[in-house]
């Protein structure tokens, strides 16, 4: 049907598709605040202290700990600023706020959720809620009996030890496995097979729970189901290594012990660290350095163990290797002996022990060999080199080897024969 105008005459139909537009409803949404304007409604709300209790949370909309951007208003207040006009929605009890769903409808589960966090999350931190406290370390001072008898022997030991973890008697037979933090492939690997044929061995493996040599230490006697000690340049509760290390810390005080001098909250300094190496030195009876470079902190506690008159080792290798400079170092100057394997150490050290302490050896393929060449009754060098199928000079290496082990003796004129047990 064709609509009148006002002058009575028939309108076109281009003028009725407009005219019958013109008579719609419209369906635009209200226009939201632009950005600027929500920056200065943000300006506008005043901001409680209390929003944030603690520097430690961060709030929705910061950018910095302990500065909160969330304004605890009420609803009328809140309605004020947007909607002068407008009067606030009222919730019941037990409902949330239905201001954020009448400002915001898209977001307002994630603005009630982001609202959430702010109010409750300081709450639950500050009871303490998913946060399990380290446990408290026990404090040994020199006079105690359970105090390292071989660091109590040294002239500037610490007077009190923090320790997580105990100490046992067979801590007493330790050596100290040290090297530099950036490890090459071959130092990783000749770490992780000292540690663990010292582990084998009974043998307590010490080390300082630093990158590099250190850490491949610990984690190979452990793995080995040995005890190995961490000292730490650090208090106890002020340890923050990565996520690797921190667990590996709580297996070493588990099935070992982690040492400082330092109260618990000392967070340690550059100083902190080289005076620590001191400990690990006097707790152990031979130091093995891996791999060093020129300025090292493993040449520290090399030197250290030598002021202690306690036997040192390093390890050889490339002549073309940064890292390998202090071991050649000191096996140039004749400060350190030449370890090729635990063998070398744990003949050292068995010959500090008597017989009844000394180490179990996870005996070589060639030493194994040798030793099940030799019988109850006297032979002689020739017939065990023929039995075991070896060259005479490397049987007699092995078998001096041995005998330092108290698995074998010489009785005169190139014979040997084995200890009975």
């Amino acid at each position: 049907m064709p609509l009148p105008s006002r002058a009575g005459r028939a309108l076109s139909s281009a003028d009725q598709r407009t005219a019958a537009r013109s008579h719609r409803p419209s369906r635009r949404r209200p226009a939201r605040p632009s950005r600027g304007a929500a920056v200065g409604i943000r300006r506008a709300i005043p901001r409680d202290p209390r929003a944030c209790r603690g520097g430690a949370s961060r709030c929705p909309g910061t950018r910095r700990p302990g500065e909160c951007g969330a304004a605890v208003v009420g609803a009328a207040t809140l309605v004020s600023t947007l909607r002068p006009n407008a009067r606030a929605p009222r919730a019941g009890r037990g409902q949330r706020s239905p201001v954020i769903a009448w400002i915001s409808p898209r977001h307002s589960r994630r603005a009630h959720h982001r609202r959430s966090r702010v109010e409750c999350g300081d709450r639950g931190a500050a009871s303490g809620r998913g946060a399990l406290a380290p446990p408290r370390a026990v404090i040994l001072t020199r006079a105690d009996p359970s105090y390292p008898a071989h660091l109590a022997q040294c002239p500037d030991a610490p007077e009190a030890l923090h320790v997580r973890g105990a100490f046992v008697r067979g801590d007493e037979i330790a050596v100290a496995v040290v090297g530099t933090r950036s490890m090459t492939s071959y130092g990783e690997r000749v770490a992780c097979d000292l540690a663990r044929d010292l582990a084998l061995s009974g043998v307590t493996v010490v080390s300082g729970l630093a990158h590099g040599i250190d850490e491949t230490a610990h984690r190979a006697a452990l793995d080995a189901g040995g005890r190995t000690i961490a000292v730490l340049g650090c208090g106890l509760a002020a340890f923050h290594g990565s996520i690797a290390r921190r667990r590996l810390l709580e297996r070493i005080a588990t099935g070992g012990a982690v040492v400082s001098e330092y109260d618990d909250d000392f967070a340690g300094a550059a100083w902190t660290f080289p005076v620590r190496n001191r400990i690990i030195a006097g707790l152990t009876l031979a130091t093995v350095v891996v791999e060093a470079g020129a300025p090292s902190g493993a040449l520290i506690t090399a030197a250290r163990a030598l002021d202690y008159d306690r036997a040192v080792f390093a390890v050889p290798g490339s002549i073309y290797g940064a890292k390998s400079i202090g071991c050649h170092r000191l096996i140039t100057e004749g400060r350190a002996r030449l370890c090729r394997r635990a063998a070398d150490v744990l003949a050292e050290v068995g010959a500090m022990l008597p017989a009844r302490e000394r180490p179990r050896l996870p005996l070589s393929p060639l030493e194994r060999a040798v030793f099940e060449a030799v019988f109850a009754e006297a032979r002689h060098i020739d017939e065990i080199a023929r039995d075991a199928a070896r060259p005479v000079e490397e049987v007699s290496a092995t078998l001096t080897l041995l005998e330092l082990r108290d698995l074998v003796r010489g009785v005169g004129d190139g014979r040997f024969v084995a200890r009975v047990s």
